[in-house]
C-alpha cells in the first residue's frame, strides 16, 4: 500500500470500538505517534482524550478540560472505549506524558486506598 493510500485510509484503520484491552494498555499503545480522539464511556459518565502525534494533549470530562479531567477518566473501572481518527486543532493543555499520568494515577489510587484503611484517631481499633 502506498503512503498516500495509507494516509487516506487512516480513519478507517483507527476508528472503532475497542474490547479486550485495558484503558491503560490502550493509552500506552497510542503513545506511539497516533493522532486520534478516544471516547470513554462508563455507566452514565463519558469523556474524551485527545492525542496528537502520540502525545496526550487534552481531555474533556463534563464541561471542563485539561489534566485533572484526564485523571477523572483514568479512574473509570470498565469503560467502553471508542477510537476516532481526529485532526482536532486543539491547544495542548496536558504537558505530562501518558506514562507519567498513569503512574500518578496509580499513586493517587494507592493514597485513597490507604486513607480508607487507616483508622481515624479516637475511633475504635
Amino acid at each position: 500500500m502506498k503512503s498516500a493510500d495509507l494516509e487516506s485510509n487512516m480513519g478507517k484503520i483507527i476508528e472503532g470500538h475497542v474490547k479486550g484491552i485495558s484503558l491503560a494498555s490502550l493509552l500506552t499503545i497510542l503513545n506511539y505517534e497516533k493522532t486520534c480522539r478516544v471516547i470513554i464511556k462508563d455507566k452514565d459518565k463519558d469523556g474524551k482524550l485527545y492525542f496528537k502525534d502520540g502525545n496526550l494533549i487534552d481531555a474533556e470530562f463534563g464541561s471542563l478540560s485539561g489534566e485533572e479531567e484526564a485523571f477523572q477518566l483514568l479512574y473509570f473501572d470498565f469503560p467502553e472505549i471508542y477510537l476516532e481518527y481526529s485532526e482536532d486543532k486543539r491547544e495542548r493543555k496536558i504537558k505530562k506524558s501518558i506514562t507519567n499520568l498513569l503512574l500518578e494515577r496509580a499513586e493517587r489510587f494507592d493514597e485513597k486506598t490507604k486513607e480508607k484503611e487507616t483508622p481515624k484517631k479516637g475511633g475504635i481499633t
